[in-house]
């Protein structure tokens, strides 16, 4: 396999050759995405999986789909059966940043197949695998990138596919209220939004509550939250969750960074039975402060506005080690200023 720092070399217009000429050769094709699946790695597998089977693969997903994200999207027909006979010649996986938070049970699949891996993402450069690789992590969401491969490669997407890509793209960017709506996201988004409804289906998938008790235990939560004035840094620790909890700390991350008072925001939750913590991250756009470096610490990874990562130490240990290297990014950036 080739090494990260290889394929960073790629350019798009190289990659997506590259890409469409191993689908092209292809049969079998697997596809993954990462644990805990958001919009963004659904939208990615559900988009690829149409335009794959439009080109007559066998393909298959790996994926939780009992997961709250994937009941947003009705898609019956996608196969999820992968058995130990299926042996795909064309691996592609997607939107994960980092090996570790690759689906459960993919990495020992993979060390069993001698399939060509693919991976494709728009996290920065962390331990993603594979023979090709190929990362723009100047795109918010995965999703983007797929939309343009897929525009490179010529197919007619249908309209389930262009909604599938959109509300990736608007789930990544909190509908572009995190990062700024680029010329080249604009264009895309005018592609995808060819009948006008795709816009308004993804909009509402990327902000809907499938069931009144998840919108009644994001309420709950968000009632735990506290905040360090001085910092401006909000925070809630959720203890002895029961079951999948989906998307929660992600939820309660993303609406809490709309707090104009709260720049930066850490949801650390601990399921049940768990030795060690789920954190989400977030950043406001005005506060400078880039999460991602704060993820890397623990061994996770993200962007410079929304990032994520485990860690077995104490909430109390995880909370100090946060607000000091939020410090330390404040102090560095008024010492600039200063200069």
């Amino acid at each position: 396999m080739k090494t990260e720092k290889e394929s960073l070399k790629l350019t798009e217009n190289k990659a997506f050759r590259l890409i469409t000429e191993k689908i092209k050769k292809s049969k079998k094709v697997l596809l993954i995405g990462h644990r805990s699946p958001d919009l963004d790695c659904v939208g990615s597998l559900v988009s690829f999986f149409y335009v794959l089977k439009s080109r007559e693969k066998d393909v298959r997903v790996l994926s939780d789909f009992k997961h709250s994200a994937w009941t947003n999207f009705n898609n019956p027909e996608i196969s999820r059966k992968v058995s130990r006979e299926f042996n795909p010649d064309l691996v592609i996986m997607v939107d994960y940043s980092n090996r570790d938070v690759l689906e459960l049970g993919a990495l020992k699949f993979l060390e069993k197949q001698n399939a060509f891996i693919i991976t494709i993402d728009h996290h920065k450069k962390h331990s993603q695998l594979g023979d090709l690789i190929y990362i723009d992590d100047s795109i918010h969401s995965c999703c983007e990138i797929l939309s343009r491969l897929f525009f490179s490669m010529k197919v007619d997407l249908t309209e389930k596919t262009r909604t599938a890509l959109l509300t990736g793209m608007l789930h990544d960017t909190g509908i572009f209220a995190y990062y700024p709506l680029t010329l080249k996201s604009m264009r895309t988004i005018i592609r995808l939004n060819k009948t006008g409804e795709e816009f308004q289906k993804a909009s509402l998938l990327s902000r809907s509550w499938n069931r009144v008790d998840d919108f009644v235990r994001f309420s709950k939560y968000a009632t735990l939250m506290k905040i360090d004035r001085s910092l401006g840094f909000g925070l809630v620790v959720i203890n002895n969750l029961v079951g999948d909890t989906g998307s929660l700390t992600s939820s309660i991350s993303n609406q809490s960074i709309f707090i104009r008072e709260i720049k930066s925001i850490l949801v650390l939750k601990k399921i049940k039975g768990q030795r060690f913590f789920r954190a989400s991250i977030r950043s406001s756009e005005e506060s400078g402060i880039d999460v991602s470096k704060i993820a890397a610490f623990f061994n996770g990874g993200g962007h410079k506005k929304a990032a994520g990562f485990q860690s077995s130490m104490s909430s109390v240990k995880i909370i100090a080690k946060v607000k000091e290297l939020i410090w330390e990014q404040i102090k560095n950036s008024k010492g600039k200023i200063q200069k």
